[in-house]
């Protein structure tokens, strides 16, 4: 270079993010050089190492905009992780403004989800677990949450199970609906059928 700062020496390997090239890990120096085979795997090493942090830095930017979305949405996300037992992994913070959960309290481990149920609820959340750890990929159940401040809430939750390769469970990842409209009119609609069949049989034994 014939101005300043008179580079006199440089030598780069190709930064890659998803098998593209969107830069390069240089070296600049003011003096010439001759590196060695050693040098430069040294130097590409360096750039395999910048391209996984820049990597999982996008993934992490990309999950926190996905989780940012969840929790404008009417639907809770809860995600369980297998390490020899099921733990929980991660609850969508919307879950408090929905079903009056504390969030932090699941976050911190203090309180568990199914602390939150009725016995049927906790009932139905095991069996549900259990199949996915026999290896059922998708379930659906229902059930009451009981929070410790609010009114009770009727719950359709949505799961799924995710495997590793050789078949073993790696985590479940559950959406949970609030049901309690749609249970509300399901109890009313049974209670106007029960009315109408006294009505039909009063009328018979009228007749």
């Amino acid at each position: 270079m014939v101005d300043a700062p008179h580079i006199r020496f440089y030598a780069g390997v190709p930064l890659r993010l998803d098998d593209v090239t969107v830069g390069t890990v240089c070296i600049l120096d003011t003096e010439p050089h001759q590196l060695s085979e050693r040098e430069l795997q040294s130097l590409a090493y360096v750039s395999e190492h910048v391209s996984e942090y820049l990597a999982l830095s996008l993934k992490h930017q990309q999950l926190m905009q996905e989780h940012s979305f969840i929790d404008d949405t009417p639907a809770a996300l809860i995600k369980w992780r297998y390490n020899m037992a099921l733990e929980l992994q991660y609850v969508s913070a919307n879950i408090q403004s929905l079903f009056h959960i504390p969030t932090h309290a699941l976050r911190e481990g203090s309180r568990a989800f199914e602390d939150f149920l009725d016995e049927r609820g906790r009932k139905e959340l095991n069996f549900l677990l259990s199949n996915h750890l026999a290896g059922v990929a998708s379930s659906e159940a229902q059930f009451r949450i009981l929070p410790p401040k609010g009114p009770e809430r009727w719950v359709k939750l949505l799961s799924k199970s995710f495997y590793d390769p050789e078949g073993r469970l790696e985590n479940i990842h559950a959406m949970l609906i609030d049901n309690t409209a749609n249970r509300y009119f399901e109890k009313r609609l049974n209670e106007a059928n029960q009315q109408m069949r006294l009505v039909l049989e009063a009328s018979g034994l009228g007749t």
